[in-house]
C-alpha cells in the first residue's frame, strides 16, 4: 500500500482538520480562560497524537516499503505534517510549563498583608544559624558525594532531588536575614 494513500484512510476523529499553518492558538478570546484552557489543551493534545498518528503510519508504511527509516528527503511528502506536528508540540509543552510555574508563583505568593511583628528571642536567631549551617553541611556533602562518584560537579538538573534542602536553606537565609534586621532595627 501507498503511504501517501495510507494518510488518506485515517480520519481526524475531533473534526480539527483545519490545522495550523504557522503557531496554534487554542485558547479561545471570548470565552473565560480558565474554563477553557483545560478543554483546549485537551484538544490541542488530541490534534496532536492524530499528526503523531499520520506520521507514524507514514514511516511503518515506508519502512515496509524501503526496509529502513525514513529520514531527510525522504519525509518530503509529510514536511507541513512533521513541522505542524512539532509546533503543536512545542506549544502544549510550553502552555504546560507556564501553568506549572502559574500555579507554583501562586503557592509562593506572600499574603497582602504583612504579619504583625513578634519580639525576637536570641534563641531563635541561634538556632536559626545552626539550622542553616546544618543544611548547608548537607548541601556540601551532595556536592562532596557526587564528585566522588562521577569526577565533575553536578549540573542544576542533576541536583533536582535536593531542590527541598535549596528551598529550606533560602527559607532560613531569608528568615535569618529578616530577624536581623528586625533585631538591629529594635535596638
Amino acid at each position: 500500500m501507498d503511504p501517501l494513500s495510507l494518510l488518506d484512510t485515517l480520519i481526524d476523529p475531533l473534526s480539527l482538520a483545519a490545522r495550523p499553518s504557522n503557531r496554534p492558538q487554542y485558547i479561545a478570546e471570548t470565552e473565560p480562560q480558565q474554563t477553557t484552557r483545560k478543554i483546549d489543551r485537551k484538544l490541542a493534545v488530541r490534534a496532536c497524537r492524530v499528526l503523531r498518528l499520520q506520521i507514524k503510519a507514514f514511516e511503518d508504511a515506508f519502512s515496509e516499503t524501503s526496509k529502513r527509516r525514513p529520514r531527510g528527503s525522504d519525509r518530503r511528502p509529510l514536511a507541513s505534517t512533521y513541522r505542524q506536528y512539532r509546533d503543536w508540540k512545542r506549544c502544549i509543552r510550553h502552555d504546560a510549563a507556564a501553568a506549572i510555574q502559574s500555579l507554583c508563583r501562586r503557592r509562593r505568593a506572600r499574603p497582602m498583608v504583612a504579619p504583625a511583628p513578634r519580639p525576637v528571642q536570641q534563641s531563635t536567631i541561634a538556632q536559626l544559624r545552626l539550622d542553616k549551617r546544618n543544611i548547608k553541611k548537607k548541601l556540601r556533602a551532595y556536592d562532596a558525594q557526587f564528585i566522588a562518584k562521577h569526577g565533575r560537579s553536578p549540573t542544576r538538573f542533576e541536583k533536582e532531588p535536593i531542590r527541598g534542602l535549596y528551598e529550606l536553606y533560602y527559607g532560613a537565609k531569608e528568615r535569618l536575614r529578616k530577624l536581623s534586621g528586625d533585631e538591629d532595627n529594635s535596638s
